[in-house]
């Protein structure tokens, strides 16, 4: 190894092998635990070529002491694989930044340089603006970037203007169109929700809303580094995902069209090792930066692995999801409808399971499963959260085995020294 890199980099280079090739965000942490320090955040377009980049020799005499102090504690990395490309990298490294304040992180906590899309806080006097500034110190407003590319930063204000008919809502109002004031607060939500990532979300509501052009103007902005066929594939995806969520609320008789999905699972080594998977889909697709796993007791019970996982997950601060998966049949059903009640939010949860063998659908205070085709959108959409909250299990289940393995290991080695000596 290099002079300047302490042992265990070893492992994280064996980490860095597994890493994807692919745009998105990593982040240096502390250890392997949820509760681990953070202690640098950036982004890449190749994720596994930039992370293996901290570790060439030549590194530490260009970025200094400074990537030496950070490689000394590092012991994991973790990726989050950003679809929609560089810009979604940039917004999400950026959000994270400010979230986390890691100690290793300095450009983006003084990029007074970088220009910001702005967002003003609605006031009695005022209403919200959308503006672009390099300022970052206006209060209450919300700030989406740094932009490091101003051409970009034009063409995503150009295409909000377009796809949210701003410009025209803002004459309105500037000579007297009070009416359209519902209108324009309406169009800057979607506009904040466009700029947190939301772009599939936002075009579905477009597009049943028959505002076709805008929906499209709206992918446009998550696709901009996209050539045509890709733009149209991911087009062809927004309209599918609407109709199976569609579907969804028809078969489940959910009220509003489930846009928030989240499914558990359970995952063991007979009996030990338990860990229980909680995955989010938004808008039909995969939101693996929402992801969560929780460590259980050594018990081979889903039963009470799936209580105790609900009753973690609702306890916490995030929103609630308008649809929970469980990955089971009756019994585990039951489990979660249990939490639930102890938690007091029934009337605000919709909860179903889908069984393996049969891909059966039950629902909370039914004896029988539901009459699907197991082929239409809806159950493609169902099976392919629950595939997905099985996967994510299984992958942290194994980890909990190795990272176990790894200390029972070092425990090992270090009573055979103190014999030895």
């Amino acid at each position: 190894l290099p002079r300047y890199m302490p042992a265990h980099v070893a492992t994280l280079k064996q980490q860095i092998r597994s890493l994807p090739v692919k745009t998105g965000v990593y982040m240096w942490r502390s250890g392997s635990d949820e509760d681990a320090e953070i202690l640098y955040i950036g982004k890449a377009k190749n994720l596994k070529s930039r992370v293996s980049s901290y570790l060439r020799e030549t590194a530490v005499t260009t970025r200094g002491t400074r990537l030496a102090a950070m490689l000394n504690r590092a012991r994991t990395i973790e990726v989050v694989v950003t679809p929609g490309g560089e810009r979604d990298a940039l917004l999400l490294e950026s959000d994270l930044i400010k979230k986390h304040r890691p100690l290793y992180n300095v450009l983006l906590r003084d990029s007074r340089y970088y220009p910001f899309i702005v967002i003003t806080e609605k006031t009695e006097k005022q209403l919200p603006k959308l503006m672009t500034s390099v300022r970052s110190d206006l209060e209450g407003a919300r700030y989406f970037g740094p932009f490091t590319s101003p051409a970009a930063l034009r063409r995503v204000m150009e295409l909000l203007e377009a796809a949210l008919n701003l410009r025209h809502l803002r004459f309105q109002l500037r000579f007297g169109g009070e009416s359209v004031e519902g209108d324009y607060l309406e169009a800057v939500a979607m506009a904040t929700r466009i700029l947190e990532g939301d772009t599939v979300g936002v075009a579905k509501e477009l597009f049943e809303l028959g505002k076709e052009q805008s929906a499209r103007i709206v992918l446009a902005i998550d696709s901009s580094s996209m050539d045509e066929d890709e733009n149209a594939r991911s087009w062809r995806r927004v309209q599918e995902n609407a109709k199976a969520a569609r579907e969804l609320s028809q078969l489940l008789d959910i009220p509003k069209i489930p846009r928030r999905i989240e499914a558990f699972d359970i995952s063991h080594f007979y009996g030990q090792y338990t860990v229980a998977s909680r995955v989010v889909f938004l808008d039909g697709e995969p939101a693996r930066h929402l992801y969560r796993s929780y460590r259980l007791e050594q018990i081979n019970d889903d039963f009470s692995s799936i209580n105790k996982a609900v009753l973690k997950r609702l306890k916490s601060k995030e929103q609630f999801p308008d649809l929970m998966i469980i990955d089971g049949g009756k019994g585990q059903l039951s489990a979660a409808v249990n939490a639930i009640e102890n938690v007091g939010v029934v009337d605000e949860l919709r909860v179903c399971a889908i069984a393996k063998q049969e891909e059966e659908i039950f629902l909370p205070g039914r004896v029988k499963s539901l009459d699907t085709n197991i082929e239409s959108a809806a159950m493609l959409l169902v099976r392919h959260v629950r595939d997905e909250s099985h996967r994510h299990a299984i992958s942290k289940m194994r980890k909990a085995r190795r990272d176990l393995f790894r200390e029972d290991s070092n425990l090992s080695a270090q009573s055979k020294e103190i014999v030895e000596d």
